[in-house]
């Protein structure tokens, strides 16, 4: 009876396997950071405190490397799953103006100008559906979702500080300090689903088929981000955002946005063997 179950099972795998096709991919990415919520208590807490503060983030790139399998449903539908390694990270502008000058000139001004670099090693398995959208070109669309299993974050916080003293609107001094920090994210979120939407096209070089595809994963959901460290809470100052310290609170509604361009590679096809028809 185990041989005919062993048979049984052996009969339905190949099928299935011979429709199948796998490879790798790689390429490069770039990867933006969004959080409302950062900004409304970044300015909240400026504007309590009497300090002009400008929010903006920057796109930074990324890498993927992996591999793929790829079934087909039928000559125009595949259902395609992944497992890839990705560098992203992502960088936060935060430029703080304070000024304390009275009527008369006198006083100081105090300017702060801050990067704060985001890097992130992550697993993610992206899990879709390809669709021949034009045959004749065979231009074809992605639409699926991505799962992301993120290592802690590390954050670099360079920042420059300048401290002007005005006596009857003349300049007496101007001092200047550097202050850069390098600390890991020891709050961040875990996993992040995604939704992945693309289109993509293959191209044959020298008789290799090689897919070319730009993707846009979408976050779902944000989540929390800051660090406990005793140092950057002491040294950082526009970039103390990030600390567990008050008036700040945990980050929330943190979301990484990317777009990537992908290259796969087939290294092995099974088809399904032919049936002829016989004729009685």
């Amino acid at each position: 009876m185990k041989k005919y179950s062993f048979l049984f099972f052996i009969l339905l795998y190949i099928p299935s396997m011979a429709q199948m096709t796998g490879g790798i991919l790689l390429g490069p990415s770039l990867n933006l950071m969004s959080a409302a919520g950062l900004k409304k208590q970044v300015l909240n807490s400026s504007e309590n405190l009497g300090v002009n503060v400008n929010y903006s983030s920057r796109m930074r790139p990324g890498f993927s490397l992996g591999g793929y399998l790829e079934y087909m449903v039928k000559p125009d539908l595949f259902l395609m799953g992944e497992l890839a390694l990705n560098i992203r990270s992502t960088r936060i502008l935060l430029n703080s103006y304070t000024s304390s000058l009275n009527p008369s000139g006198n006083g100081g001004t105090v300017r702060v100008t801050s990067e704060a670099n985001f890097s992130t090693f992550s697993v993610s398995l992206p899990l879709y559906t390809k669709y021949i959208l034009q045959k004749e070109k065979n231009i074809y669309g992605i639409a699926g979702f991505l799962l992301s299993f993120s290592a802690a974050p590390r954050l670099r916080s360079d920042e420059e500080r300048v401290d002007v003293t005005y006596l009857n609107n003349i300049i007496r001094s101007t001092e200047t300090k550097e202050i850069d920090t390098k600390v890991k994210i020891n709050k961040y979120q875990l996993f992040a689903p995604s939704l992945m939407l693309g289109v993509g096209k293959p191209f044959r070089i020298e008789s290799r088929k090689i897919n070319i595809e730009l993707r846009y994963a979408l976050p779902l959901y944000g989540g929390r981000l800051h660090t406990t460290n005793d140092s950057f809470q002491g040294e950082a100052m526009n970039n103390s955002v990030f600390s567990n310290t008050l008036p700040y609170s945990t980050i929330r509604n943190f979301k990484t946005h990317s777009l990537f361009l992908i290259f796969s590679y087939p290294l092995f096809n099974f088809e399904a063997p032919k049936v002829e028809e016989e004729a009685f």
